[in-house]
């Protein structure tokens, strides 16, 4: 976001597939309100927030980029032919 040139005012951050409570919602868009900001999140995560709320939130897309797509791949075959039991 800051590279964007965009001003962060403050992150809070959440677990992989987090389940939000409604207190905390309310908790961010309340600080956001103060704050003068707006609330931003993922597509992943966006897709989560109950639409009530989801409407008061921007959402900026991410794309992964592998530098080394066939390192990768090959990690992944090798992960899963251990989890398989094919070494």
């Amino acid at each position: 976001m800051r590279g964007l040139g965009l001003n962060v005012v403050d992150l809070y951050p959440f677990d992989d597939h987090y389940r939000y409570r409604p207190d905390e919602l309310t908790r961010l868009e309340a600080d956001a309100l103060e704050a003068g900001a707006t609330l931003v999140t993922t597509e992943k995560d966006f897709a989560r927030l109950p639409p009530a709320f989801a409407a008061k939130v921007r959402v900026v897309p991410i794309e992964a980029v592998l530098a080394d797509e066939a390192a990768f791949l090959a990690f992944l075959r090798a992960k899963l032919d251990s989890h398989l039991g094919q070494d």
